[in-house]
């Protein structure tokens, strides 16, 4: 862990009050050893706590601050498990922030309204996830980057396993296979790893030319890391 941020709160206690948090940070670099639920997928890397939400309905303010405060203290991937179906500048700003900071942002496309843009998912240059099960691009709106499973029994809060479900628990693991990414490529940016793994996913044989493709952390760790053409999708907001 690095020292991290309570934005609901305004102090250094991120302390999570849900378990929504701690479920998606044991996906992404859980200790493997804990004996509880999987693993993270890169155990070694550190985890900033950032506390943007309390509860749902939650402040579009607070989550633009987490981000940019993640962006500012160093994170090299900021995963934000959630999304919002109303676009907001400050959202924009802080994906905007972050960028210019090197940081790669990996957000949630929602569980719902299928096709429906979701934010900050829905942002360039977001590395946006959805769940396997989740349909959402059409052959005129290919707006979602990649899927990947989403439901994993993790460490909860209580020291027993607790499942992550939903795009949620895509996203968190996505932001793992990135994490791995940096870790194998200390000299890789966030636009390169972003393209690894956009072009590395793999569509599964009954999926349409506009599917969702699935993430693919063995071919992305496999395979050279400097961008080259990705899959053509619809424009989003920059």
């Amino acid at each position: 862990m690095t020292p991290g941020y309570d934005f609901v709160d305004g102090d250094t206690d991120p302390a999570d009050s849900s378990g929504h948090g701690t479920r998606v940070a044991n996906l992404i670099a859980g200790d493997g050893a804990n004996g509880v639920g999987f693993g993270g997928l890169c155990g070694r890397c550190r985890v900033m706590p950032v506390r943007a939400l309390s509860g749902r309905p939650g402040s579009t303010a607070d989550v633009a601050a987490g981000i940019a405060w993640a962006a500012d203290h160093g994170a090299q991937v900021i995963n934000v498990s959630l999304s919002t179906p109303a676009a907001s500048g400050l959202l924009r700003d802080a994906v905007d922030h972050a960028v210019n900071k090197g940081s790669l942002v990996v957000a949630s496309a929602g569980n719902m309204e299928p096709t429906a843009w979701r934010y900050p998912a829905a942002y360039e240059p977001v590395l946006s996830v959805s769940a396997e099960v989740a349909t959402k691009n059409t052959a005129t709106d290919r707006w979602v980057d990649v899927n990947a499973a989403g439901t994993w029994p993790v460490l909860g809060r209580n020291n027993v396993a607790a499942p992550t479900s939903g795009a949620s628990g895509s996203t968190a693991l996505v932001s793992g296979v990135a994490a791995l990414a940096f870790a194998l490529k200390p000299d890789a940016s966030a636009a390169d790893v972003r393209s690894s793994i956009q072009r590395t996913a793999k569509l599964s044989p009954v999926q349409p030319p506009y599917g969702t493709p699935t993430v693919n952390a063995l071919g992305m760790c496999s395979t050279s890391v400097p961008p080259t053409p990705s899959r053509p999708r619809s424009p989003r907001p920059g």
